[in-house]
């Protein structure tokens, strides 16, 4: 009789293991609307707020009626305007309407991925850390939860945060790439879920100096080399094409031979661009044009201040920039010379053929996981920060993080929140982010601010001409690797990262001849790539799979 209990027992035991497991590694988005109040407690936690009986329908300002502050740590990405985000009238805003304040520690400029790892190291961490844990917290997402730095958030998003929750139950594609493989979410997004703000960095040319000389837009590479040269020998500009080196990785070129400077997919198989025969014919076209003085000779050192001051010079005819360029280059080279006919106009990504389009191009993701915000294991008032930051994914707080404060920063004009003359300049479109919430942060983009930015026709056609590419079919979704594969991942891509980079450049610069191509692909090989692309088409099979 002993013998048989014993056995009921165990077998209840491995049943209640099963079951646990189970629904760890079975939670979906679904979850969202299942779990109970207060299970996602931290262990530090103090009874900050009193038990909800069911999840939170709505949010009630201010938050709570006594002191509260919480420390927010990450990287101030727009440091030229304010020394702090809490100099931001969003966040001044924010801290009034919640009734909570907020201390933030930003790291030295350029110090970001240092100065997190020592934060990491010291096992202090502040309550809310801004920062690119999915890409870059070794061993990703899970290892962080896993290691007791960040929180899940499925029961705090369910039960106190009812925008968000709402937002991703009806998203289901958004919610697919916010969440781990088993289901558990981890960030307060920063959300681009309209395709039109998502393609802004393309190809375009002074179209006044085309006209001159007789030269047709060019659409396939060819032509662009055809434009180059003749604008080169009728002497209207010596280094005809110009661009920052950052950005020959939106793949402009790239794409034109089907293939990428980075990893792409290709029905459902993940690939390495500098691996495939065609990467040579890319780098060797690049190095061609580089040699013949068709490219600026500075292009891979100098700054954007230095690479602009010659932009307004009108020293060179063809670019690769940012759409907000085509109005701020405009307006500036027509300020220098009066004179000026200048007139930029946006050009599809190059093709090798006429009527093809390009594989690849700009395209940013959806979900940028470097502005986004994780809630920490020291955080003692979980809750409190949960309809905090939800406050951002409200109607309210919609406005408030893209346009400001009304009537201060703008206007309702026939139902339109249009910016006023001292926020959005009417010559360029260029946002005063010093005056208000242009930066990028925890809340989704409204496409409403970025269409004030458009002030030209030119910039229109340019958001229509750059997202005709293919590139939804093959850029990668921000998958997560498995902890373990994480850290294998890092360990032997950074040094292929690094070394394929360096030989990018010496191929384009003549330092390497692409003679030794083959030469580069075997050294890229035995320095584990296999490996590498197998962690990332089993990380891509399970995100499909979610």
């Amino acid at each position: 009789m002993r013998k048989i209990s014993c056995v009921i027992l165990l077998v209840c035991m491995m049943l209640s293991i099963s079951t646990a497991f189970s629904a760890c590694g079975n939670k979906k988005d679904s979850d969202l609307g299942q779990t109970e109040p207060g299970t996602q407690k931290n262990e530090q936690d103090k009874d900050s707020l009193k038990e909800q009986k069911k999840p939170l329908d709505s949010l009630s300002f201010p938050i709570t009626d006594k002191p509260l502050k919480l420390t927010w740590w990450g990287e101030n990405g727009a440091h030229k305007y304010h020394e702090s985000l809490d100099d931001f009238v969003i966040y001044k805003k924010l801290q009034e309407i919640t009734g909570i304040d907020i201390e933030f520690i930003h790291p030295p400029l350029g110090q970001g991925d240092e100065q997190f790892s020592l934060l990491i190291a010291s096992g202090e961490y502040p309550d809310l850390i801004m920062f690119n844990f999915l890409n870059k917290y070794p061993g990703g997402i899970e290892k962080a939860i896993e290691d007791k730095v960040i929180i899940s958030l499925n029961d705090l998003i369910n039960n106190y945060s009812p925008n968000l929750r709402d937002y991703l139950k009806s998203n289901e594609e958004l919610a697919k790439v916010v969440r781990t493989n088993d289901g558990l979410y981890y960030c307060y997004p920063s959300l681009l879920p309209d395709p039109t703000t998502r393609s802004y960095i393309g190809p375009f040319v002074r179209e006044d100096w085309l006209e001159e000389l007789n030269i047709e837009k060019p659409h396939t590479i060819d032509e662009w080399y055809r434009a180059m040269v003749k604008i080169k020998e009728s002497g209207k500009s010596e280094f005809p094409l110009s661009f920052l080196y950052s950005l020959l990785r939106t793949d402009v070129f790239a794409g034109a031979y089907d293939v990428g400077l980075n990893f792409y997919m290709r029905d459902g198989k993940v690939y390495y661009g500098p691996l495939q025969p065609q990467f040579k014919d890319f780098i060797s076209t690049i190095r061609k044009w580089y040699a013949e003085g068709l490219i600026d000779p500075d292009f891979a050192t100098f700054d954007r201040k230095t690479y602009e001051a010659k932009v307004l010079k009108e020293e060179n005819v063809l670019f690769v920039d940012y759409l907000s360029r085509i109005a701020q280059f405009t307006s500036g080279i027509k300020s220098n010379n009066p004179d000026s006919a200048c007139e930029l106009s946006p050009i599809n990504y190059p093709v090798l053929k006429r009527g093809e389009k390009a594989m690849l191009g700009h395209f940013t993701p959806a979900f940028r996981p470097f502005v986004s915000i994780y809630i920490t294991t020291a955080n003692k008032y979980p809750e409190e920060s949960a309809m905090m930051l939800d406050y951002a994914y409200s109607e309210e707080g919609n406005m408030l993080f893209n346009f400001g404060v009304e009537g201060q920063t703008y206007n309702m004009v026939n139902g339109f929140p249009t910016y006023t003359k001292d926020i959005a300049d009417p010559e360029t479109g260029k946002i005063n982010i010093a005056g208000q919430a242009s930066i990028s942060g925890p809340f989704k983009t409204d496409p409403r601010f970025f269409v004030q930015q458009l002030i030209l026709d030119q910039q229109k056609q340019a958001i229509r001409l750059w997202s005709d590419t293919d590139v939804l079919e093959h850029q990668l979704p921000p998958i997560s690797p498995t902890a373990e594969d994480s850290k294998e991942f890092a360990n032997i891509y950074g040094e292929i990262e690094t070394y394929v980079s360096e030989m990018i450049l010496k191929f384009i610069l003549g330092q390497e001849s692409t003679d030794k191509f083959d030469d580069f692909v075997n050294q890229i090989k035995s320095m584990g790539i296999d490996r590498v692309i197998e962690i990332k088409q089993t990380a891509l099979d399970s995100f499909n799979s979610r």
